[in-house]
């Protein structure tokens, strides 16, 4: 992982293009409601429609269909300069992947 920890996929990792490392975020599964608080452990995803990679543990959390992708907002909570980041001051809407 881009912060030096090992991947574990149940874990609450996330992989975040915008995000700081370390930082945490909550991910709501718009389709179902269900939300998760999360931390950006890793850079990605390498597609330009999605705008996280989830671990399969929260993926599974968050009641993602086995299609692997769903529409998730996503609201920064804390961390590493996340305040001073226009981008993360407000909560982004997009796709996930697992």
């Amino acid at each position: 992982m881009a912060d030096g920890s090992r991947f574990d996929p149940r874990s609450d990792t996330v992989a975040s293009k915008t995000l700081p490392l370390g930082s945490r975020a909550r991910v709501t599964n718009l389709r179902n409601g269900r939300s998760v608080t999360v931390r950006v452990r890793d850079r990605g995803p390498h597609r330009r429609q999605r705008i996280l990679d989830v671990s399969p543990g929260v993926a599974r959390r968050l009641g993602m269909p086995s299609t692997g992708t769903a529409m998730v907002s996503v609201a920064p909570i804390a961390g590493p300069s996340v305040t001073s980041r226009a981008e993360a001051a407000t909560p982004r809407r997009g796709r996930a992947r697992r």
